[in-house]
């Protein structure tokens, strides 16, 4: 019984996998939080998970894998599974900060993005323009999420509204140069 303004994660998570596979990937990856607390990176895999269901795109035990969401956990996690490079086509990190651990160290292992595999970040980190290839990620509109939210406040306190609301918002992929 609270009110909610958020993105639409199921969404963003179909979304990305749709994209992966309409790019040439049938072998996709997430990877989302080892913290069973947010409901934001849940949402997220549900609806990649939805997707490669829905598309017959289930082909191996492991779609989605777990880690802490910083760049060191992305490279340990490429440095623990290189095995995935061999598997996977396709992966959708669901923090670009693991994306970005992934890339630092991806060209010592010959593969090259986005020919062999295609990568896609969340959050539309200003640190992407730091890194090469420059990575497609998934932008939250944090603007009009807190511009609703704000508006919903000021009716509060001015009395004009009194119910709970749910607001869910659209996020969009910003297509660079890793898929």
């Amino acid at each position: 019984d609270v009110c909610v303004f958020k993105s639409d994660n199921l969404d963003c998570g179909y979304n990305v996998a749709k994209l992966l596979h309409k790019e040439g990937c049938y072998n996709l990856l997430t990877i989302t939080s080892n913290n069973e607390n947010l409901t934001d990176y849940k949402d997220r895999t549900t609806g990649f998970y939805n997707y490669l269901e829905e598309n017959n795109l289930l082909r191996y035990e492991v779609h989605v894998h777990k880690c802490g969401m910083t760049f060191e956990d992305g490279r340990d996690l490429l440095l623990n599974n290189l095995d995935f490079l061999k598997i996977y086509d396709g992966i959708y990190c669901q923090q670009d900060k693991v994306a970005l651990g992934i890339l630092s160290l991806i060209e010592k292992y010959n593969v090259k993005v986005p020919q062999d595999l295609k990568i896609v970040g969340h959050d539309n980190l200003e640190l992407i323009d730091y890194f090469y290839p420059k990575l497609t990620t998934v932008k939250e509109n944090f603007e009009v999420i807190t511009l609703e939210a704000l508006k919903y406040l000021i009716d509060i306190i001015e009395e004009k509204e009194e119910e709970k609301v749910q607001s869910v918002f659209e996020s969009i992929i910003i297509k660079r140069e890793t898929t």
